[in-house]
Order: structure tokens, then sequence, then C-alpha cells
């Protein structure tokens, strides 16, 4: 990660800030997460690509989420996640398709 994939990493990786996002984005600011609910995802998806398809990826082989944190709810959780950009890069959408 560069500076400003670390500076929004620390700034995001506050619970109250990252449920203040999703609330904001998801749910027109209505509190619907809190940073109480919210607990560090330890578990790493890594987006697996047969080595026939490596040439088509613009970007590595294997990709990970900046951050990510799984929020209980009464029956289970919900893991959200975010993705820093600080450059336009169209492929973005197909990369986390790929992470997901």
């Amino acid at each position: 990660m560069g500076r400003y994939d670390d500076a929004m990493y620390l700034y995001l990786s506050d619970n109250d800030r990252f449920a203040d996002f999703f609330n904001a984005v998801l749910f027109c600011g209505e509190k619907v997460l809190r940073g109480d609910m919210l607990e560090p995802d330890a578990q790493r998806y890594v987006a697996a690509v047969p080595r026939e398809n490596v040439r088509e990826m613009p970007h590595s082989e294997a990709g990970f989420r900046d951050i990510k944190k799984r929020a209980k709810t009464g029956e289970g959780f919900v893991v959200t996640a975010i993705e820093n950009q600080s450059s336009i890069d169209y492929t973005m959408p197909w990369r986390i398709m790929r992470y997901d």
C-alpha cells in the first residue's frame, strides 16, 4: 500500500468511522451499524486466478481487501469491506468482484 492507502486504512480502521461510512452510503445516514457491533475479519479472501487467465489481468494474480470487518447481528453476521483508491482505475469494479 502507498501513503494514501496507509492513511485511509488507519482512518477507517476505527470502528465508529467505518460504521458511519456505511451508514451514510448504504442507509441514508440512518444509524444501522454501530462501532460496537464491528470486529475485524481476520480471514483474507484471496482471488485465485487460473494460470491460463493471468495475462488478461491488469494487476497481480491475487488480491486482498484493504479493510474488512464483520458486524454481529441477531442471527449471524454481515461482512463489510472497503477498497481504497488514490487514482482512477477502471478495472477496480472487476477486481472487487474477483475478490468476492
